[in-house]
């Protein structure tokens, strides 16, 4: 094979053999063009859809990544998020989806609420919010 890459939606270009941070796509649909070009020219597409869907665990890792890469700068805040995030799945072990979404809801306030005081940096907060609300969406 003279050459192989891929393209995620459409402008990221991913190199073959490295791996991608899934960490900044966005919960919903994504979809991956894979193209190969052999010694002689000829080119093979294939189009994979892939699905992100949030789960509490990987919000949690989130901020927690967040508070290591300084996108989130207030421990105070980084830990009241974690609290949220901790007693939502608390609420879901129990088999309580009301209250997993209360805290989840609040969760989403307090990002949006921080969001622009330079605690937490604008991307990642739009990142938060929206696994906190597919989780919300799918409970």
């Amino acid at each position: 094979m003279a050459s192989i890459g891929a393209v995620l939606d459409g402008t990221i270009a991913i190199a073959s053999g490295v791996a991608f941070n899934t960490e900044t796509l966005a919960a919903g649909t994504h979809t991956l063009v894979i193209t190969a070009k052999d010694g002689l020219g000829n080119v093979s597409t294939t189009t994979i859809t892939l699905t992100v869907h949030a789960t509490v665990a990987g919000v949690t890792a989130a901020v927690n990544d967040g508070v290591k890469t300084f996108k989130i700068t207030s421990t105070t805040v980084s830990s009241q998020l974690l609290s949220y995030l901790s007693s939502a799945q608390s609420a879901l072990n129990a088999g309580n989806h009301t209250v997993a979404k209360s805290y989840l809801a609040s969760f989403v306030t307090l990002v949006q609420q921080q969001n622009g005081l330079n605690t937490i940096n604008a991307a990642h907060a739009a990142l938060l919010i929206g696994w906190a609300n597919d989780l919300i969406n799918r409970l």
